[in-house]
């Protein structure tokens, strides 16, 4: 699994991210959405994608 990596949508700043992402983030990042989303939400999936846990409990 490569890195995890979440840029909020709707804030200013995450074109900037966004695109320092695609420019940076090695081959495997998973770019992970946050705009609108809570973070029990957010870190379901995160942990989910890593395999910490089953994909059920998320």
């Amino acid at each position: 699994m490569g890195q995890v990596h979440a840029a909020p949508e709707g804030d200013p700043g995450a074109g900037d991210a966004g695109r320092m992402l695609d420019q940076r983030a090695p081959a495997g990042t998973l770019r992970v959405g946050t705009g609108g989303r809570t973070v029990v939400d957010i870190a379901a999936e995160v942990t989910a994608a890593t395999g910490w846990v089953p994909a059920w409990v998320s």
